[in-house]
């Protein structure tokens, strides 16, 4: 378990200065027409980009689950969670 919170605190100390947005709960949707310019990076959670929706930069998840019914031009990885790609 200390290893676990160790793992996740090193990631927030290197994610954070470089400019990641790390989503909270609001922030977990990118709905139509929106255009979402940032790195995003889900932790315990899942995020969904729906149809008309773009994330013009890379998409990772931790311990959650991605729905992108829209597009993401960058690089998508999911760690210990689902993938599910819409039209």
């Amino acid at each position: 378990m200390k290893r676990i919170g160790f793992i996740l605190a090193l990631l927030l100390v290197l994610l954070l200065p470089s400019g990641i947005a790390l989503a909270g709960p609001f922030d977990r949707i990118i709905g139509s027409g929106e255009v979402a310019t940032v790195d995003i990076t889900v932790v315990d959670d899942d995020l969904i980009v729906e149809e008309g929706g773009v994330v013009d930069a890379d998409v990772t998840v931790f311990s959650g689950s991605a729905t992108i019914d829209g597009e993401v031009t960058g690089d998508v990885s999911i760690f210990g969670g689902q993938l599910a790609l819409g039209g």
